[in-house]
């Protein structure tokens, strides 16, 4: 814990010292490059709520947040419970969370392509298969099956929902509305262990609360499907200074 946070000082001086603001350059007509006022555009807070799209985004979020309470902490003993010994218990959460790195990666850059909703939609249905084959993983079904795609799907989350807000609302409020749906977040922070708890105490495994979490994910999923698109684009809302 100590090495953690001397790590975080260290990228705090880092971004302060290095992360600045681009500066806007353009060539005038002479050829002589000249700088630009900066343009952003987005909807406002109260703009934003007044659409259907925005509330599709907010229970995604709150649905796909469930994979770090409801989950997460539970991957581990899990396994345990499952038969799987202490060593590839703690294998298996390393591979867990390197294939989550790629799951950011790739995703990412299939939202590049195809949308941020799309790729959102797709994770959250990943995400709902393999947590439910997660409550077989080492008995029925092979654990290395199980763990690098659950990882994958789960790393991805964190970053697609930022970005569907950013594609969706543009980034002028970007702050304010993203505000909004991490505290909607909170609601899986306090509900997911208790979930994950009430599984354990009943069943004495955590295989009710994770068919539960897969439900939650589709209900996430299917949000998104069904949501309509800002009754105007972002780029529409500019403002230069």
């Amino acid at each position: 814990y100590g090495g953690l946070g001397i790590l975080g000082l260290i990228v705090a001086v880092l971004c302060f010292a290095v992360v600045r603001n681009p500066v806007l350059i353009q060539n005038d007509e002479s050829g002589s490059p000249e700088d630009t006022r900066r343009v952003i555009s987005g909807y406002t807070l109260s703009q934003a709520l007044r659409t259907k799209l925005f509330y599709s985004i907010l229970m995604a979020a709150v649905c796909g947040g469930f994979t770090y309470s409801a989950l997460l902490p539970q991957v581990y003993p899990h396994l345990v419970i499952n038969g799987i010994s202490e060593g590839t218990a703690a294998l298996a959460v390393t591979v867990f969370a390197t294939c989550g790195m790629f799951g950011k990666f790739v995703l990412g850059a299939f939202s590049d392509k195809y949308g941020p909703r799309l790729a959102l939609i797709i994770d959250l249905v990943g995400q709902s298969v393999f947590v439910c084959l997660m409550v077989y993983a080492g008995k029925e079904i092979p654990l290395w099956l199980v763990i690098p795609f659950m990882g994958f799907f789960l790393g991805a989350f964190g970053a697609l929902y930022q970005l569907i807000v950013m594609e969706s609302f543009g980034v002028r409020y970007f702050g304010s509305i993203m505000g909004v749906v991490a505290v909607a977040s909170a609601i899986p922070s306090f509900t997911g262990p208790v979930l994950a708890g009430l599984s354990y105490d009943s069943t004495g495994a955590y295989g009710l609360a994770f068919f539960a979490t897969g439900i939650i994910f589709a209900i996430g999923a299917l949000s998104l499907a069904v949501a309509g698109q800002p009754i105007t684009d972002p780029e529409d809302l500019v403002v230069e200074f």
